[in-house]
């Protein structure tokens, strides 16, 4: 009898390790799901703004694949990135454990910094998670704020397209400001890894304390993030170079982009041409010939008036 107890317990332990790890895969699974999900919708969301602005909407024909292949781009640089963050936070906290360990001094520093926690109570999960909120949407608003007048150019193009706004609006998409370009995306990057950041003691508090954060709170502070996330990555594939690329042909005379090709019809941007820029002509025109090479759409339009 005692023998066929322990198989029992011995094959209950075994199906428990088995449900266990059953469960970690289809966490695993759900989690690489939710992943390819957000890189596709960021892929989404840019091409649907980028193939706005350049008025090729009915021309463009990309899948769920390209999707996913244009959001992967957006997003690898921010995540490599944001796993350099990590784990330099990781280090910087073997190192403080160190010198807790090592230093009175640091243990009487930590002391004193526990004693402010507590005088500004910061150590109550409402306050903190409310706190890191506001400090968020700060760093938020900020840099939104430094760089209005790019975003308000690409407003102004967006309510229309590339084809009818005016030169000076589209000069701003210009290589000439490749560095301003590289600078907001940096700037964006920096406030959602800053964010993330921010908002991990209180998340850690809440877990610690076994106390739920606040629904409108916690949901100011995902919407925080979410938006961080939307101005870093919608303007990618109009302000990021190669993404810009389309072949370059002579169509009447003047110099014109291949922007998409549908039913035998062809959609040219001729950015040296008066509005509206954006024309199409039937691919057999005898006056269209391609040039055999591609170009930045945007190289010149600094110049335009």
């Amino acid at each position: 009898m005692s023998d066929g107890g322990a198989l029992l317990q011995e094959l209950d332990a075994v199906l428990v390790k088995r449900r266990v790890a059953s469960h970690y895969v289809v966490l695993a699974l759900e989690t690489l799901a939710a992943v390819a999900l957000g890189i596709t919708a960021v892929g989404a969301i840019s091409s649907r703004f980028f193939n706005h602005t350049l008025g090729r909407t009915d021309f463009a024909n990309e899948s769920i694949r390209d999707w996913l292949s244009i959001g992967m781009s957006a997003t690898i640089a921010p995540a490599v990135i944001l796993i350099f963050t990590v784990l330099g936070v990781g280090l910087l906290a073997v190192a403080t454990r160190l010198l807790l360990n090592t230093s009175a001094t640091a243990r009487g520093v930590k002391a004193r910094l526990a004693t402010f926690v507590r005088r500004c109570r910061l150590d109550d999960v409402s306050t903190l998670s409310a706190c890191m909120l506001l400090l968020s949407a700060t760093v938020l608003i900020a840099a939104w704020w430094y760089f209005v007048p790019f975003l308000g150019s690409l407003g102004t193009i967006a309510a229309g397209d590339i084809s009818s706004v005016s030169g000076e609006s589209l000069a701003f998409l210009s290589p000439v400001f490749h560095d301003y370009h590289q600078l907001y995306r940096k700037s964006f990057t920096a406030v959602v890894i800053v964010c993330l950041c921010l908002w991990y003691p209180a998340v850690w508090l809440s877990v610690r304390k076994g106390e739920p954060i606040n629904r409108i709170i916690l949901a100011g502070g995902a919407a925080v993030i979410l938006l961080s996330v939307l101005l870093l990555d919608f303007p990618y594939r109009l302000i990021v170079g190669h993404k810009r690329d389309f072949q370059a042909v002579k169509w009447s005379g003047e110099s014109c982009f291949m922007l998409g090709e549908r039913q035998g019809h062809m959609l040219l941007f001729c950015p040296e041409a008066p509005p509206p820029r954006n024309r199409i002509v039937r691919a057999d025109d005898p006056n269209l010939e391609k040039l055999g090479f591609v170009q930045d759409i945007f190289t010149n339009v600094h110049t335009l008036k």
